[in-house]
């Protein structure tokens, strides 16, 4: 039962790392910056979480998450009056697709309660089988 709540918590980390990215890319969606890597004002790098399974031959079940910059983490547009136009009008703007980074942190957001969901479920079982032990006693 110790396994299943690991994985649960484990789920509960790793959906909480996917909804702080989303935020987080959300709110500087309109970060931009200059496409030479010395200007001091770089546009924002997208970022997306990575959740692979740590399960190791169908025990100890459970996934970590690693947060990585998003391929690519930025786009090039057209602003010629921008202050960080380089000398052909290009900017960098961060690679950031609202309506996807909206979808993704209302999955992040469902996945957790599933995740959640989870422990109260592992303590009645842990209840039933110590109710079950106690009248066998």
């Amino acid at each position: 039962m110790i396994n299943a709540i690991n994985t649960a918590v484990s789920g509960l980390l790793a959906q909480s790392m996917k909804i702080q990215a989303g935020a987080l890319n959300i709110a500087s969606a309109d970060v931009t910056g200059s496409l030479d890597p010395n200007h001091s004002r770089q546009p924002y790098q997208a970022l997306d979480v990575n959740i692979i399974s740590t399960a190791q031959g169908g025990l100890n079940g459970g996934v970590r998450a690693m947060v990585l910059p998003k391929e690519p983490s930025i786009s090039i547009s057209y602003s010629p009056d921008s202050p960080f136009a380089n000398q052909e009008g290009f900017i960098g703007i961060p690679n950031v697709n609202l309506g996807e980074e909206l979808l993704n942190n209302l999955q992040a957001s469902q996945a957790y309660k599933a995740n959640a969901q989870i422990i109260p479920v592992v303590k009645d079982l842990h209840d039933a089988l110590m109710n079950a032990i106690d009248k066998k006693a």
